[in-house]
């Protein structure tokens, strides 16, 4: 049985040896990129099953006396068979492998020899064995023939395999290094963003926006700024801002909350020069009547983008610098004031009111 299953196993990694080959024309096809590369899967698995059957055939043979006339143990016949197949199946799968990744070692007669001929070899050696033992074969020339492609299977598996383990010592060498070089440059980054402080890495992070960058990208976060010289510079560049008055309005009269509330600090903290208080009042009277709706749905408390009372005190201060008199403005305050003054306590309540009722008065 053992016997039956050496040479089958042999036939199979014969021929698994031929398709890996005949798959990429005997190593003179070339290499496919992008989606063609997914063709490659099925070279690949031919030469691992390849190699996978050439090790268990050498097994079983083992297994079954064949090396028994060499006075070794059964451990050492098993363990000489394991290292053979290892071998050989190296040479099979390094072919392939210089093949598809090297292309230095792109040459197709030595691909061919080392992993295809030298195997062929190797496997009619095992047939050969088999059938009639290891005994007479030094003493044929055939045999001999035989014995030396064995030989030269092993040793290109070897040094196949001692390829790789070079090749993936310097491929971890050169990601280490990699890394570490990406490493000492976010360090050398750091150490200069650190150094030019708060102000010149904010400056620094808005020369990266793009000149017709929108409005809200700039405004949206001037609340979140609690230090007044970084809103500033903040504003500097929200005012260059193409189509400033178009984007003021769009930001003012939407509906997203987080959006009027840093137009509304906009407005209350810009240079008093750029302020144009008839023009911008009745769209901060439209951010006021939205702000008072949501005063009355939500409360003064945060939810969702919406900041509650602090939007309140934001709309005083920015109604402040323009015309709290104009008659759409003077409504809007109204309505948010009357919100305000109805909605559940909290602490900001009284500032609020505070802040309306002294322009309303």
């Amino acid at each position: 049985m053992l016997s039956f299953l050496v040479s089958a196993l042999t036939v199979v990694a014969m021929l698994l040896t031929l398709l890996t080959a005949g798959i990429l024309g005997f190593y003179t096809a070339r290499v496919p990129h992008g989606d063609g590369a997914m063709g490659l899967i099925v070279p690949f698995l031919s030469a691992i099953l390849a190699g996978v059957a050439g090790l268990l055939a050498l097994l079983c043979f083992a297994l079954r006396g064949g090396l028994d006339s060499l006075d070794w143990t059964r451990g050492q016949a098993v363990g000489a068979a394991l290292g053979a197949g290892l071998l050989l199946g190296l040479a099979i799968f390094g072919a392939l492998l210089a093949w598809a990744e090297a292309p230095w070692a792109r040459i197709p007669l030595l691909l061919n020899l080392a992993g295809l001929l030298l195997p062929l070899g190797a496997h009619t050696l095992l047939l050969v064995a088999n059938a009639q033992g290891i005994a007479p074969l030094p003493h044929t020339p055939w045999g001999k023939g035989l014995l030396a492609a064995g030989a030269g299977a092993l040793l290109a598996g070897a040094l196949c395999g001692a390829a790789m383990l070079v090749v993936q010592w310097r491929l971890s060498q050169a990601q280490h290094a990699a890394a570490v070089e990406a490493q000492q440059e976010r360090q050398a980054e750091d150490q200069r963003r650190e150094a030019l402080g708060p102000a010149g890495r904010l400056r620094e992070d808005l020369a990266r926006y793009s000149d017709d960058a929108p409005l809200w990208t700039l405004s949206a976060g001037l609340p979140f700024e609690h230090d007044a010289s970084l809103r500033a510079i903040w504003i500097e560049r929200a005012l260059r801002v193409p189509h400033f008055g178009q984007e003021l309005r769009g930001n003012l009269c939407t509906e997203h909350a987080i959006y009027r509330h840093g137009a509304a600090v906009l407005v209350a903290e810009m240079p008093a020069e750029r302020v144009q208080a008839e023009a911008w009042s009745p769209w901060l009277a439209e951010d006021a009547r939205r702000t008072a709706e949501d005063i009355r749905a939500h409360g003064l408390d945060r939810h969702g983008d919406d900041v509650g009372v602090e939007h309140a005190l934001a709309t005083a201060r920015a109604a402040a610098r323009l015309q709290p008199a104009h008659p759409e403005l003077r409504a809007g305050l109204q309505a948010l004031q009357e919100a305000v003054a109805a909605a559940p306590a909290h602490p900001q309540q009284q500032a609020a009111l505070q802040a309306l009722n002294a322009l309303l008065n």
